[in-house]
């Protein structure tokens, strides 16, 4: 059996515990401060000690299941911009407990990926693994995996590693490139959606490069001949840091 030293001491770590875990249980709170038996009472022995810390620890743990399954459980599939801001809203909100669900374990900024595609920027400047981003959430759960499929009838995201039940479901998927419906562009060219594609980007625009310095003028020009279909923001800044690596960085 516990010392009555041991036993006052674990009753205070509990108290303390719930204190800071559950605040808004001030009144509870209170009851248990003014309840906790001095050490310096004689007629305070060892069993009443035990059996006061006992059902302290029973109410508290009662309280933290009933607390934890009262909470409503939103999934969000897709940790990009919108996914992340969503969790980054309710992280550490008292009602709301949230699994975070991406097939990557880091978010990746999107604006710069022309910058690691031109290789002015590593990919690691522009990876944010996602546990470092929560990793001091009481609500906040990251799962890698794929989706495979939602049944929304018994509101479960079915993944490659198990299933996750939910109140609420966020879809944020982001985008895939659109080739409409022309296979060839979709097999001869390279979309950049990801990292891993601006990476992709990046090794053949440099190998090209290369290979152009030893090679002879018709072939060099068919291998520093390059096609960028869309002219919007990461269009435009793709063709003027490609225009810069041409001249300044890796001229011929």
């Amino acid at each position: 059996m516990k010392t009555k030293e041991e036993l006052n001491k674990e009753i205070l770590e509990t108290t303390a515990n719930i204190q800071e875990n559950y605040p808004e249980l001030s009144k509870f709170a209170d009851e248990m401060t003014v309840t906790i038996p001095s050490v310096e009472d004689p007629q305070i022995n060892a069993t009443t000690l035990a059996e006061y810390n006992n059902s302290l620890q029973s109410i508290a743990a009662g309280y933290a299941q009933n607390t934890q399954n009262a909470k409503k459980q939103i999934v969000i599939i897709g940790a990009g911009f919108a996914g992340l801001k969503l969790a980054r809203t309710l992280n550490n909100h008292s009602n709301y407990c949230i699994t975070l669900i991406d097939k990557n374990n880091y978010h990746q900024f999107q604006p710069l990926f022309y910058q690691v595609a031109m290789a002015n920027l590593d990919a690691s400047n522009i990876s944010f693994p996602l546990r470092n981003i929560f990793q001091k959430s009481k609500n906040v759960s990251i799962r890698v995996t794929e989706v495979t499929q939602i049944d929304a009838s018994n509101h479960q995201v079915i993944t490659t590693n198990g299933n996750f039940t939910y109140d609420y479901l966020v879809i944020a998927t982001g985008a895939v490139t659109n080739y409409f419906g022309n296979t060839d562009i979709e097999q001869f060219s390279f979309p950049m959606k990801s990292t891993w594609e601006a990476l992709q980007i990046r090794n053949t625009l440099l190998t090209h490069f290369e290979n152009a310095i030893t090679a002879n003028s018709l072939k060099a020009q068919k291998l520093l001949s390059i096609v960028i279909v869309g002219g919007g923001p990461t269009g435009v800044e793709l063709s003027g840091a490609l225009a810069e690596m041409k001249t300044d960085t890796l001229p011929l």
